[in-house]
C-alpha cells in the first residue's frame, strides 16, 4: 500500500520536533511561555511574526516571476 504526501509530511514534522531540529518556535524571545504543575501556554508571537514575513517574501517572489513571465 502506497503511503500519502501528507503521511510523510506528518512523519518528517514528527521527527525534526522529536530531534529538536524545529524547536524553534514558541522559544524566540518575544514569545510568551507560562508553565505551571497543570497548565501549560504558548503564545509565538514573534515566532509567527517570522514566518508571516517569511511565507509573505517567499509567495511575493512567486507572484513576481510567474506573472512576469506570464504577462510578457
Amino acid at each position: 500500500m502506497a503511503t500519502s504526501q501528507n503521511d510523510d509530511e506528518s512523519h518528517l514534522t514528527f521527527r525534526l520536533l522529536q530531534t529538536g531540529r524545529l524547536s524553534w518556535p514558541g522559544r524566540l524571545p518575544g514569545d510568551v511561555r507560562y508553565e505551571s504543575e497543570h497548565v501549560r501556554i504558548y503564545v509565538p508571537i514573534v515566532s509567527m511574526l517570522l514566518l508571516s514575513l517569511a511565507l509573505s517574501l517567499i509567495f511575493y517572489l512567486l507572484r513576481r516571476f510567474f506573472c512576469a513571465t506570464i504577462n510578457r
